[in-house]
């Protein structure tokens, strides 16, 4: 699965699909799919195991996934 680059913490009108963008995922999408999806991508991305410099992607990853915790999980 491949991630998106984005910043942080959007400024737009959409941020609030902001965290399905990242993953890319449907704005429908459960919250056990962005869980899978989330957890995916921290293994895939983790810079210690995979040797390469993905840390900008792992941060991404991690912030998306904390704006859809605080804005989108009761």
């Amino acid at each position: 699965m491949k991630f998106k680059q984005s910043i942080a913490y959007p400024l737009s009108e959409d941020e609030d699909d902001y965290p399905f963008s990242v993953f890319d995922l449907k704005r429908t999408a459960s919250q056990e799919d962005m869980k899978k999806a989330y957890r995916k991508g921290i293994l895939d991305n983790h810079p210690d195991k995979t040797g390469e410099d993905t840390s900008d992607a792992f941060r991404v990853i991690q912030e998306a996934y904390e704006y859809y915790t605080l804005h989108h999980c009761e």
